[in-house]
């Protein structure tokens, strides 16, 4: 099968019809990969298509031939997908690479750039090399984008009071900050909108889901705002959650010194003052108690939200 696809260059020819794929050794090809499938061996297999007007072999210089057990090929689009799966499979995911794939695959995009510097391909090359170093895969990034959006969208009517302007003065000095009151204080919407100011600022926005999603997505050095809300319960302390967290402890300790990074948490004031709520002591590090005397809605406040939601339904009428 494979002499019929290769050149006497080494090369895939142009009735070769596949998608390059990286997928890893346990894993099996799909029903995609029904003509040609070439493996190149460093930790991951590579499953390449050319395009039906590209030439591979013009692309890649004389010293990056393509053999029958290492190649890589450029695509009908010049771009490079890589994927975890079949093309065809629904639940596929995209995923980074190790550290030594990395390596290899920079090296290549290297010299494709050096190659290709005025043609369409180098922005696509400089798009992967973005992909490498991204350690949330893509359908979490679209889904976390989503999100902020909606944040954002709500964010129109977010009235300022002391206690968000407090939690913006703590945060100068504090990489972990808690909100601490009971249900429908306001909790998670000041936390969401801080976050919002700190993204103009040209931080990443993470809302983290489960608390090991904190030591997978942390990149240090990387400019990140995580966002936990309602942590460890929701009414009561969860004893299982309070245990994850505490797993996690070094992990979050290593994030609050990384002076680049921030971390926002909500909690249920019954929850923060439970007994077993201690043994998290970065967040009660610097806490934010939204119906303390200090940040409690003043009147004024009260008035100004009130105006801000009863003029939005006046106006719609």
């Amino acid at each position: 099968m494979f002499d019929k696809e290769v050149n006497d260059k080494g090369c895939f020819t142009n009735d070769s019809k596949e998608e390059l794929y990286i997928y890893q050794e346990s894993d099996q090809p799909t029903q995609s990969f029904n003509n040609s499938a070439y493996i190149q061996d460093f930790n991951s297999k590579v499953v390449a298509k050319t395009g039906e007007d590209v030439d591979p072999c013009d692309i890649y210089d004389e010293e990056m031939k393509i053999s029958r057990s290492k190649n890589i090929i450029i695509n009908r689009n010049e771009s490079i997908v890589v994927r975890i799966g079949g093309k065809n499979d629904p639940g596929v995911k995209e995923t980074s690479l190790n550290t030594v794939t990395k390596k290899q695959v920079q090296k290549i995009l290297d010299g494709l750039k050096e190659k290709e510097e005025n043609s369409s391909l180098k922005e696509k090359i400089i798009k992967m090399e973005t992909e490498l170093e991204e350690v949330i895969p893509k359908n979490i990034r679209d889904q976390i984008q989503t999100q902020i959006e909606d944040w954002e969208k709500k964010d129109k009517m977010f009235v300022s009071t002391r206690a968000s302007d407090y939690v913006m003065e703590q945060l100068q000095d504090n990489s972990c900050l808690t909100l601490t009151a009971p249900s429908g204080v306001g909790k998670s919407f000041i936390a969401r909108h801080t976050a919002l100011i700190l993204k103009k600022e040209g931080y990443n926005i993470i809302p983290v889901e489960l608390p090991a999603d904190i030591k997978t997505y942390y990149q240090p050095g990387k400019k990140t705002v995580f966002i936990v809300d309602d942590i460890c319960g929701n009414f009561t302390a969860n004893q299982q959650q309070i245990e994850n967290w505490k797993q996690l402890l070094p992990v979050i300790n290593t994030i609050i010194a990384d002076k680049c990074c921030k971390i926002i948490v909500s909690c249920r004031l019954q929850v923060y003052k439970d007994d077993k709520f201690n043994i998290l002591s970065p967040f009660k590090s610097c806490e934010c108690n939204l119906i303390s005397d200090k940040l409690c809605l003043t009147s004024v406040e009260k008035t100004n939200i009130a105006n801000a939601y009863i003029g939005t339904k006046h106006d719609r009428y």
